[in-house]
């Protein structure tokens, strides 16, 4: 019995160790395969939000890209428009002849026009090769501008010069542009110019939506600024010859850069060039551009520590039970870290395993939520910037302005699919703002109507334009504010938007859409930059319309100053025209032919049966001399001719054309002789007059020049101060204590006779 206990003493240690052991080597095995798990889990998820974090961060920094590139494309765009469109204006103004003539009468008016018709223009002048002034279209004295680099540029053939001067007082950028004057032969005989401001420029820039830390600026050619998102900034930013932006621009970079500032700030920056030497910048601090890409990083680690903690708590649960589910979870993972986001862990079971399955399937689910979302935000923003691009270059192209509201309503409707668009532009007192144009049946039902609403009223459009912002209405049931129009009753959400050009509002446009809470600030920004464009190309309709009224006007008076002149020039000479008869060359007195009466009253080719001719074919072909579309004789021919042929029509409208020009031609030079001869009389006679010692030789000497000048039987000149008739007693002053009085208008006409006549 004692052996037998004591065999059973000894062998209870050893079951023991043995249990201890396989318990350590359960152990062991538990804790090596946990590491495993541990070891191969965690890196493929970092790999997985590392290779996530790489796919947001690549599609964040295009967005910005892009929205860098988009900014600086509709600056530069409006830019070189407002530039397109003064230099334009500027080359019809050295076109014509009044300018061309180098005469300040003649200038004067023209430029004066022009300074009244662009209120961005402070000053229109006229040099002459030297660079002194000929004309100018204010009050202020003529001044000497040779050495100026808008002068020298134009003096030396180039088409268009810019220059940008800045005030040293006032800090203030004014643009000065200049062109050429130049005669039909090539020769340059002088300069017109115009100076204008640049606070459209400024407005432009201001308007360009560069968030919280962006700026956006234009440099001229010498890199000056002329126009900053911030003047104080411009201020203080004078070395732009070394900012890296400019740098990079004059180096010949375009596009993207990056660079750091010299307080360490990163800004991402897209530059650009206009024609005419400008550079355009749109720059961002980076940490604002990627912002969006540091949030998803930290959901992305913070995740990711999520699923760690995850991991290494329920693995030692789970391990234990078996170790299929954990590869199946392992082979999940990844797949998943590969990019096969849509995949999923079958749930088997309801324990820790399947726990851990349905957290990993959460995770993935979370994950690919999150992607799917950012992808479609930026969809959603891109289709955005897009639709507002293609709104913008839809109203560049039309310069009708009808045209241009109704094309902008259809265009905002269908791009972002809402349910109404109206347009509304302020009348001419300010009061109201009307209608102009509106999508569907209702909109044209709503203009037919003239449908109106009060500015600072009870309705969204009147506070919007009143206050200068956006008005949203998620739901207009609770909007206060908000016009209730029986013609849209489907409308559940309404955003109101104003039309700002040159710092002031010039109407609102109404955007509605059948569903509610359809807008958010995103689409405000949108919208509003979309706005913005439409208000500014809907005043360069109107400015480009009264700049062809103002160019009509200028035509048709060029017309009666050409009619009456040449009135004047026929009435002086004897004979007005020549024919060619079978007996010879006679000339024509001032009656008008038949002919001739009827070319110049049509104004077009004739062919007319001659009157008492026998033949039927016997007609006679009468075409206008049209001078700049006024009449002013007529060419024609007689005889038997059964058709003209179309050469011979257009050669003779040709011969009549050139016939115009050089009778123009030689009519001004005739008028610049009469003139210079008189001029030279004058001087003749004036010099002779200053020679006399005395007054009687100045009396004596007046009028012998006088009457020989004028070729009269003779003439008197008479000092005298005599208040009173004579006869009452008083008698009149001697010459030599009397003033001149003003010469008779004998005295002052143009001398017969003279030279050129």
């Amino acid at each position: 019995m004692a052996e037998e206990h004591a065999a059973v003493t000894a062998h209870r240690p050893l079951t023991e160790l043995g249990q201890h052991a396989v318990v350590q080597a359960r152990n062991r095995l538990y804790n090596r395969l946990t590491l495993i798990i541990l070891a191969v889990t965690i890196p493929l998820l970092a790999l997985a939000v590392i290779f996530i974090s790489y796919l947001a961060g690549s599609r964040i920094r295009q967005n910005a890209e892009d929205q860098l590139r988009s900014m600086n494309y509709a600056l530069s765009t409006n830019t070189s428009i407002w530039l397109d469109m003064n230099a334009a204006a500027l080359q019809e103004l050295a076109s014509l002849d009044d300018i061309i003539s180098m005469d300040p009468e003649r200038q004067e008016p023209l430029l004066v026009a022009m300074a009244n018709a662009y209120s961005h223009i402070y000053l229109v002048s006229t040099t002459d090769w030297d660079g002194m002034n000929v004309a100018r279209s204010d009050d202020q004295p003529l001044q000497h501008y040779g050495r100026q680099l808008w002068q020298i540029g134009a003096r030396n053939g180039v088409p268009l010069t810019f220059e940008v001067l800045v005030d040293e007082a006032t800090g203030q950028s004014s643009l000065v542009t200049s062109i050429p004057i130049e005669r039909e032969s090539g020769t340059i005989v002088g300069v017109v110019m115009f100076a204008s401001h640049l606070a459209q420029v400024s407005q432009e820039v201001r308007a360009i939506p560069t968030g919280n830390t962006g700026i956006a600026y234009i440099v001229d050619a010498q890199n000056r600024v002329v126009a900053h998102t911030n003047p104080v900034i411009a201020e203080e930013m004078r070395d732009f010859d070394t900012y890296p932006p400019v740098f990079a621009l004059r180096g010949g970079q375009r596009g993207i850069i990056r660079f750091t500032d010299d307080d360490g700030v990163v800004w991402q920056a897209y530059v650009d060039s206009l024609p005419n030497g400008w550079g355009v910048v749109v720059q961002q601090q980076e940490s604002e551009l990627l912002n969006a890409l540091t949030i998803f990083q930290q959901i992305s680690w913070v995740a990711l520590a999520v699923v760690m903690v995850l991991v290494g708590s329920i693995a030692s649960a789970v391990i234990r039970r078996a170790l299929r589910p954990i590869e199946t979870l392992t082979e999940a993972a990844t797949a998943i870290a590969a990019g096969e986001l849509d995949r999923t862990v079958t749930v088997e079971r309801n324990d820790e395993i399947g726990v851990l399955a349905q957290s990993f399937n959460s995770m993935t689910a979370q994950l690919r939520g999150l992607i799917s979302g950012l992808e479609q935000r930026v969809a959603e923003r891109t289709r955005g910037l897009e639709a507002a691009a293609e709104v913008s270059r839809a109203t560049t192209s039309l310069l009708d302005p009808a045209k241009l509201l109704e094309q902008v309503v259809d265009l905002v409707r269908a791009r972002f699919d809402l349910y109404y668009v109206g347009l509304f532009l302020l009348d001419e007192a300010g009061e109201y703002a009307v209608l102009h144009a509106g999508t569907g049946k209702a909109g044209r039902q709503m203009v037919f109507a003239g449908h109106k609403l009060s500015v600072g009223g009870d309705s969204m459009i009147g506070q919007c334009i009143s206050q200068g912002y956006a008005r949203i209405a998620q739901d207009i049931t609770a909007e206060e504010t908000h016009f209730d129009n029986p013609l849209l009753p489907e409308t559940r959400s309404e955003m109101a938007l104003p039309l700002r050009s040159r710092g002031r509002a010039i109407g609102a446009m109404t955007v509605q859409s059948a569903q509610m809470e359809a807008f958010d600030d995103a689409d405000v920004a949108v919208m509003q930059t979309m706005a913005d464009q439409v208000a500014v190309a809907i005043d360069n309709a109107r400015l480009f319309a009264s700049s062809q009224a103002a160019l009509a006007e200028m035509e048709a008076s060029q017309r009666r100053y050409l009619g009456r002149a040449w009135e004047a020039y026929d009435r002086s000479r004897r004979l007005s025209g020549y024919e060619l008869t079978p007996t010879g060359t006679v000339p024509i007195d001032h009656a008008f032919l038949p002919e001739t009466h009827l070319a110049m009253t049509r104004q077009q080719l004739t062919v007319e049966r001659v009157a008492g001719a026998q033949a039927e074919d016997d007609a006679s072909l009468a075409a206008p001399i049209l001078l700049r579309g006024q009449p002013i004789g007529a060419l024609g021919f007689r005889g038997v001719k059964r058709e003209w042929s179309a050469s011979e029509i257009a050669l003779i409208e040709t011969i009549s054309e050139q016939f115009a020009l050089a009778a123009e031609n030689l009519r001004l030079i005739e008028e610049s002789q009469r003139r210079a001869a008189r001029e030279r009389l004058t001087r003749e006679i004036t010099e002779k007059m200053r020679r006399a010692a005395d007054i009687e030789t100045l009396l004596q000497t007046t009028v012998q020049e006088m009457t020989t000048a004028l070729g009269t039987a003779g003439a008197f000149v008479q000092l005298s101060q005599e208040t009173e008739p004579p006869g009452n007693g008083q008698s009149a002053p001697s010459a030599e204590h009397a003033a001149p009085s003003t010469p008779t208008p004998e005295a002052e006409g143009e001398p017969t006779g003279s030279p050129g006549e």
